[in-house]
């Protein structure tokens, strides 16, 4: 399963582009290119995607609160 795949997956599983990016350590603009295929990822980040979609937990991470 290749990356943009993955992304696809955990995005029908409820997760934001900014919560996956956040899992896998990378920017959110990052996991929006790749999952646009208009960019492929880091060998790393391809690895971690796939991690995180093998042991996602049954509900995505809540979104960051902005602090003020």
């Amino acid at each position: 399963m290749n990356a943009q795949h993955a992304i696809k997956r955990l995005r029908d599983a409820g997760w934001s582009d900014a919560a996956i990016a956040r899992a896998v350590g990378c920017s959110q603009p990052t996991i929006t290119r790749i999952r646009n295929g208009k960019s492929d990822p880091r060998e790393s980040t391809a690895c971690e995607l796939q991690k995180l979609l093998a042991n996602q937990p049954v509900t995505p991470p809540a979104p960051l609160e902005n602090a003020a």
